[in-house]
């Protein structure tokens, strides 16, 4: 195994010298043996070439799999060198509020997925499974192959959808809880226009 690694890090390295002068860049001084290539300002070394594929069974799929990569960092990043210098303000302030907006998005999700982790019940009765199949057969109907499949074929799908609709209804309580507060503390005003 550790002969692959060797050859896998020879023919990296060969790679990543390669593509450097392809580029025909230098790389920085300070780290300049970790960097395998550069692109303008930005270089990939070889730590974060590792983090970033996977690994392979051969040497082969390896070396395969970080050629590749490396070829899409250096694309990735030469397109967007062109596509900023070609970038107009409009289309700045648009990508910076689409910035916003997905950070503030990616936020809430890790947020509501925090909260759902730590309140919500982790295991689920295997009455309120039946339960919910005896309550909504109607959404199940497509789902079955035939009218003998037994609530065990269905069980995973069942377990799924309770997870869900609790998240959902537990989420919805904590949003408005969450509304109330502001409105009840004026930290929400509405104004009449």
């Amino acid at each position: 195994m550790q002969k692959y690694t060797h050859t896998f890090i020879f023919w990296l390295l060969v790679t990543g010298n390669c593509l450097l002068v392809f580029v025909g860049c230098q790389p920085k001084a300070a780290k300049s043996g970790d960097v395998l290539v550069q692109v303008g300002d930005k270089v990939l070394t070889k730590e974060e070439l590792q983090e970033n594929i996977r690994t392979a069974s051969t040497p082969e799929d390896s070396m395969l799999f970080a050629e590749n990569y490396i070829q899409l960092w250096v694309n990735n990043q030469l397109l967007y060198d062109v596509a900023r210098k070609n970038t107009t303000k409009d289309d700045e302030t648009e990508i910076s509020q689409l910035v916003d907006n997905y950070k503030k998005s990616l936020t809430i999700y890790r947020y509501q997925e925090q909260l759902v982790n730590e309140k919500l019940a982790k295991e689920i009765s295997d009455e309120a499974l039946e339960q919910f199949y005896a309550e909504h057969k109607d959404l199940f109907k497509d789902v079955l192959p035939d009218d003998s499949a037994s609530f065990d074929y269905l069980k995973p799908t069942v377990r799924e959808m309770v997870i869900n609709r609790q998240k959902m209804e537990f989420l919805k309580k904590v949003e408005d809880d969450l509304y109330n507060k502001a409105l009840k503390n004026g930290t929400v005003v509405f104004y009449n226009n």
